[in-house]
């Protein structure tokens, strides 16, 4: 990011977060052929989840909740708070039932040019 991104990118008006979002859209729909069944903004569980996708052989499904802050500081906390949120609104209600996937929810927060990443694997039971 401290290669690619300036902080003008992020000077509009928008939530700063929708620009993040955007960013990682191109990335991860640009890996057709490493990713399958992705999604944005897809409703899921009580919500809708930033960003969702599966491993090509449906073994591993990744759940990612995005989180901007202009304090540094709190990246940590809020990328912690973005795992609980997934949590909390059973995003991963698309994957109970399914014993042979692994979830991982991912909780990121950035600010400016820097991110924090929190990771937590999720059972695939009812809650």
């Amino acid at each position: 990011m401290q290669r690619y991104i300036s902080v003008r990118d992020i000077s509009a008006k928008i939530p700063k977060e929708y620009y993040y979002h955007a960013l990682l859209n191109g990335y991860f729909s640009s890996q057709e052929d490493l990713i399958a069944q992705y999604s944005s903004n897809a409703e899921a569980g009580d919500g809708y989840t930033d960003i969702r996708f599966e491993s090509m052989d449906g073994l591993k499904a990744v759940i990612i909740e995005l989180k901007y802050t202009d304090d540094p500081k709190l990246m940590s906390s809020l990328a912690t708070k973005a795992i609980e949120q997934i949590e909390d609104k059973n995003y991963k209600d698309a994957y109970i039932g399914d014993d042979d996937t692994q979830i991982l929810a991912y909780g990121i927060c950035f600010s400016k040019k820097n991110c924090a990443v929190a990771l937590k694997k999720l059972n695939n039971t009812e809650s």
